[in-house]
């Protein structure tokens, strides 16, 4: 796990904004509706918004000329909107703690198994999938041998 620091994450901000005025033309950047994916997203669309000027948070992607989030670990979100998706990291393998997450002693153990259900309906590899589910298998057993 890497617990990433405020740094780490304004450098993302700033790559994320030159990304953002690469793809998009000047007319929608003098008023860009920005919509953040519930959670994640949303700390990310309030750092946005301070480095594009005129720019506002939507409440509806309808409204939105772009979606934003934290994270693309399997796709699954980005795949629901039809909009320019822009997220701080993707594609990464790596288990990543965002400094706005709460501590794993205050985060409900579904949340992990969900983000485990996305991790096999997204983008992994054979060989990822593979590994996880050794992992998993070895967890099964450790949860076994303690209830013994």
């Amino acid at each position: 796990m890497r617990t990433l620091t405020h740094n780490d994450i304004q450098s993302k901000i700033v790559q994320m904004v030159r990304v953002i005025r690469n793809d998009l033309d000047y007319k929608t950047l003098s008023m860009l509706n920005i919509y953040p994916v519930p959670r994640g997203g949303i700390p990310v669309a309030y750092l946005l918004r301070g480095h594009i000027k005129n720019s506002i948070i939507v409440d509806s992607p309808e409204l939105a000329d772009i979606i934003v989030d934290d994270i693309i670990d399997s796709g699954a979100t980005k795949a629901r909107y039809n909009k320019p998706f822009y997220a701080l990291y993707e594609n990464t393998t790596e288990w990543l703690e965002f400094p706005w997450e709460v501590s794993d002693k205050e985060a409900p153990v579904s949340d992990n198994i969900e983000r485990i259900k996305q991790f096999f309906t997204g983008g992994a590899s054979i060989e990822e999938k593979q590994i996880l589910i050794h992992e998993l298998q070895d967890l099964m057993e450790d949860i076994c041998e303690i209830k013994e």
